[in-house]
């Protein structure tokens, strides 16, 4: 762990190459995540309706006041759009609920999972996933009882267990570029709370070299995130500047 924070240290310096740090103009807000084009190769705008639910759930997560109802109605109107560009933006808020409100990072990854690799690959790790936290669960629901009844202390009791049984597709499958960078990013910030930093780097740093300029900016608030976690806080600093600085 200590070699890879020297070692995150060290490739901050050469993360965003091109960007121009003497650029002046601090006046554009961060673009956030509901803004974003969601409509490309001549595909039809979204419903006004749609739209406008799409904001206001994006602006209820933010803010900690989205409940199970709101999510509900998300998961249904999908299955009333018709084409893919518009789906993507409303899995992305199911997954940031699921992150954000539930605090289940897992579950987030279940839904981007096929955003990201071909549903069979997907299914297959969702399917492996759970099943290895249904294994992890009974071998633990049997140490937890045997714990319970020796009258460990409770210190000593296990923990529960949590997290990813089994691996997630390799970033290097993934198909990134601008049509999925957001849904990228997200499952990096489902990286970082799962411990996973180096991965959540990875993906941030090709967002970062790789795509346009509003996923750059997202991709440095990201960065700052990751950097805040490892409480490198001059580091996070730094990136939350340069988001700022596009």
């Amino acid at each position: 762990m200590r070699f890879f924070l020297l070692l995150l240290i060290f490739t901050v310096f050469f993360f965003f190459p091109k960007i121009n740090f003497a650029q002046e103009n601090l006046s554009e807000p961060l673009i956030e995540p509901e803004n974003l084009k969601i409509t490309e190769n001549n595909v039809p705008p979204l419903s006004v309706k749609a739209d406008k639910f799409r904001k206001d759930f994006s602006f209820k997560i933010r803010h900690g006041t989205a409940v199970r109802k709101d999510y509900d109605k998300c998961k249904n109107g999908i299955e009333q759009l018709e084409f893919p560009e518009h789906k993507q933006p409303f899995y992305l808020l199911l997954a940031h609920y699921h992150r954000t409100i539930d605090r289940e990072p897992v579950k987030s990854l279940e839904i981007l999972a096929p955003l990201v690799v071909p549903n069979d690959v997907a299914e297959k790790w969702i399917a492996e996933q759970r099943e290895g936290a249904q294994k992890a669960f009974e071998k633990w629901s049997k140490e937890f009882e045997i714990a319970k009844q020796s009258k460990k202390k409770k210190d000593e009791i296990p923990k529960r267990p949590e997290g990813i049984f089994v691996e997630f597709p390799l970033w290097e499958t993934w198909k990134l570029d601008d049509s999925t960078a957001a849904v990228c990013l997200e499952i990096a910030r489902n990286f970082i709370i799962l411990s996973r930093h180096e991965e959540a780097f990875n993906v941030i740093n090709t967002v970062g070299q790789h795509c346009d300029k509003e996923y750059k900016i997202l991709a440095a608030e990201c960065a700052a995130d990751l950097m805040s976690w490892t409480k490198m806080y001059s580091k996070a600093v730094e990136f939350y500047d340069l988001a700022l600085r596009f």
